[in-house]
């Protein structure tokens, strides 16, 4: 009986405390209505607190919400017709002098935002504001409204600053700008305007007379298109020595967006009206010297392609390369700066041989005649770069009219691709080849050499193999940058090259003869000068031949007499070796190069020369009947040739 009094006691109490709760919730759920029907009465009526309430829990919430620091307003008016706020910042980069929104039957009629300043500055090598989204927001602010029919948006006497940038001592940059936006019906009518300004960088200026973008934008089928045209006058960029001035640009376009609701360039009909557009760069200079300047056309194709059609002026009046590309939107879009580039350019010397000092002094007197190409197809998509480059150059001739070297018959093939253009992730390879080189006395022919341009501006040579000689010279791979070509190392390795042409081209004599002789040459370049580290060319082991040398070009080096001297003179005249081996070394501290020519075998004829008893040694007779008959000769001779023959220039 106990236990059935508890229980009934028990259901008593949880019954009033039950009906005590649904009091609770009934009386917080009258409130909370009350209180929003106050809120709504208020903000229709304009009462005097509806200011407050915007100002310390509406817009705080808001922008807490957004990942803003701080924020303060002043808010003049508010009803159900629309707002107006003086004085608003938010964080310490973002101030609004005035801002009024008009409303239509809860739709957004006008919005005038007066005096609005943006300052913005580096931090983690992104561009922040101090104060607004700090840490990134916390969730996504939303529009709370619609848009009327007639609607017009306008923000005036704005600006955008950049703190100095890299550490620049200058006082950073300002950009003023001006957006209206109208809309009529089913489109919307913007302008953007910006006033002369200049952006300053660590090292880097870029400034403007002014720059507008005005346009159409409205519902399509596809769900919506726009019109628009991008102007920009009298720009100038410099960084260090490199300047770009009288940069102008007049360019309409179509946009819409993808399937995925991206904004793209929109595909047209082909009989669509299709506007020409114009880019212009006044001058593009290095210092004080001029490089180039262009001018192109441009015009939208049914495919959605912009097309640049033009020519760029350099130093030289015959080199006028024209230039064709093509810029299309993939990926995400234009906004995400996801685009397609193809770019063609070629140039040609008509047939007709130039200076090439037009372009370098340090070029001066070097003829050219030939062509060239320039193929770059490039996409960037969701940030990754991705390029294929290819450039074919031609040259019928190319001479120089100081030292009479002429080379014929060259090409320049060279291709890159990759995902990083600037860091050449996908190293440029290439091919150089040669018909025929001529310096002096010496022939050079069919030449190729497979090279790498790698970062730093570092040609790696994979291999150079040339004809030379009647056989073949090639090196091993090496590099070369601008500071190691003061000093590195190659060696060429050579094969059965005919030994008269190789005396003939070393300049020791007149050569002539039969034979052939392979070897290596390791070659030192040291501050623009060639020289020979132990060089050696052999004839081929039990392979002997013959030679003919006269007219000797430099003294000969002999530890031997003067009667000596001549006997050696007289039997290289017609002399069969059985084996032979040219030495080079390079003396630099006489400017030299010493040549030593070594062979064994016996003169091909009697010499005239007979035995002096009494000096123990030959002596020249013109008596033939005393001539002597030499069966076997061991020679070696040392040619002293000037080293000015082994400079560069």
């Amino acid at each position: 009986m106990d236990v059935g009094r508890k229980s009934v006691s028990e259901k008593k109490k949880k019954s009033g405390a039950g009906r005590r709760l649904g009091t609770a919730l009934r009386v917080a759920a009258y409130f909370s209505l009350g209180l929003m029907l106050a809120l709504c009465l208020a903000l229709l009526g304009g009462y005097w607190f509806a200011g407050d309430i915007l100002e310390r829990i509406v817009f705080p919430t808001l922008v807490s919400g957004a990942g803003v620091k701080k924020f303060s307003a002043k808010v003049n008016h508010a009803d159900y017709d629309g707002l107006d706020i003086s004085a608003l910042s938010m964080g310490d980069g973002v101030s609004i002098k005035h801002l009024n929104v008009s409303l239509e039957h809860g739709s957004l009629k006008s919005l005038l935002v007066d005096g609005l300043r943006v300052s913005m500055r580096w931090k983690d090598g992104k561009l922040v504001i101090p104060g607004v989204y700090g840490e990134g927001p916390k969730r996504p602010v939303t529009a709370p409204f619609f848009l009327a029919k007639g609607f017009s948006v306008r923000i005036l006497d704005s600006s955008l600053s950049l703190a100095a940038l890299g550490g620049n001592k200058s006082p950073g940059s300002m950009i003023p700008f001006h957006f209206e936006a109208m809309g009529t019906g089913n489109s919307v009518e913007f302008k953007f305007k910006m006033r002369p300004m200049r952006l300053a960088m660590d090292g880097a200026a870029f400034s403007m007379d002014g720059a507008h973008l005005v346009g159409e934008m409205s519902r399509t089928d596809s769900g919506f298109g726009a019109r628009c045209s991008a102007q920009l006058s009298n720009g100038a960029f410099h960084t260090g020595k490199l300047r770009f001035s009288g940069l102008k640009l007049d360019v309409p376009a179509r946009l819409a967006l993808d399937n995925d609701q991206r904004l793209a360039l929109a595909t047209l009909p082909n009989d669509a009206d299709c506007p020409q557009g114009t880019i212009e760069v006044g001058k593009v200079s290095w210092g004080k010297r001029f490089l180039l300047a262009t001018k192109m056309t441009t015009r939208q194709a049914p495919s959605g392609s912009l097309d640049f059609n033009g020519v760029i002026r350099t130093r030289a009046p015959w080199l006028t390369p024209g230039v064709h590309a093509e810029i299309a939107s993939i990926g995400k879009g234009l906004l995400a700066g996801d685009i397609l580039l193809n770019l063609d350019a070629s140039f040609y010397t008509k047939d007709e041989t130039v200076d090439l000092g037009d372009i370098a002094a340090a070029l001066k007197g070097l003829k050219f005649n030939g062509s060239g190409k320039l193929h770059l197809e490039s996409e960037r998509r969701a940030g990754t770069l991705k390029y294929n480059l290819a450039i074919m150059a031609k040259a019928t001739e190319i001479a120089d009219s100081k030292t009479g070297a002429n080379v014929s018959g060259v090409v320049l093939d060279m291709k890159a691709g990759g995902a990083d253009l600037a860091g050449f992730s996908g190293y440029p390879k290439g091919k150089l080849r040669f018909g025929t080189i001529k310096i002096q006395n010496t022939r050079i022919d069919s030449g190729e050499v497979d090279f790498q341009i790698e970062p730093g501006a570092v040609l790696f040579v994979e291999r150079a193999k040339f004809a030379f000689c009647g056989g073949y010279v090639e090196s091993d791979a090496f590099r070369a940058s601008q500071n190691s070509l003061k000093q590195f190392d190659v060696t060429l390795y050579c094969s059965k090259l005919r030994l008269a042409d190789v005396l003939n081209a070393l300049g020791i004599g007149k050569a002539s003869g039969i034979g052939a002789v392979s070897g290596r040459i390791p070659l030192k370049i040291h501050n623009r000068r060639i020289t020979v580290e132990n060089g050696f060319l052999d004839s081929a082991p039990g392979e002997g031949g013959n030679i003919k040398l006269t007219d000797f070009a430099g003294p000969m080096a002999v530890v031997a007499s003067q009667a000596q001297l001549e006997l050696v003179s007289e039997a290289l005249k017609d002399f069969n070796y059985d084996w032979l081996r040219i030495s080079l070394k390079s003396d630099n501290s006489a400017d030299t190069m010493l040549v030593k020519l070594m062979m064994s075998g016996a003169p091909a004829d009697k010499l005239p020369f007979e035995f002096d008893a009494g000096g123990g040694g030959f002596r020249k007779t013109s008596d033939p009947d005393k001539t002597a008959h030499f069966q076997k000769m061991t020679l070696e001779i040392t040619f002293i040739m000037p080293g000015k023959l082994l400079k560069t220039h």
